[in-house]
């Protein structure tokens, strides 16, 4: 079976979606309805990656743009969020980088560096 005959629905992602969305409308704890909202940011991403077509949830390379050696944020049970695990603003050192390299200050944009002859011999 290749990843194109791979097809995962919705309806889990959905679920947990909801079930984060009830955790932050009602529960009495503050740190707990703080993780919720996380978890409802990460169960937004993977549904609307879904939906768009930016994630193809059970390949080995399910989302998009990215390379196939990223590794993925995960929600639970494997769904991937669509964005990297190594994400968020740029750390100094990896905007010193990008600015070394001559490269736009962007993560996609670090990441290939790795792969040039440039990134390989003087990361």
């Amino acid at each position: 079976m290749s990843d194109n005959d791979i097809r995962i629905g919705r309806g889990y992602p959905l679920g947990q979606l909801a079930r984060a969305l009830t955790t932050v409308r009602t529960h009495e704890d503050a740190a707990t309805r703080e993780r919720a909202e996380l978890q409802v940011r990460r169960w937004q991403q993977v549904v609307d990656g879904m939906a768009e077509g930016r994630l193809n949830i059970g390949s080995r390379t399910p989302v998009k743009g990215l390379p196939t050696w990223v590794t993925p944020e995960v929600a639970h049970g494997g769904f991937a969020t669509g964005q990297p695990a190594a994400g968020g603003a740029l750390r100094p050192d990896e905007t010193d980088r990008a600015r070394r390299l001559g490269l736009p200050a962007e993560r996609q944009a670090l990441f290939w560096s790795w792969l040039s002859d440039t990134g390989l011999c003087c990361g």
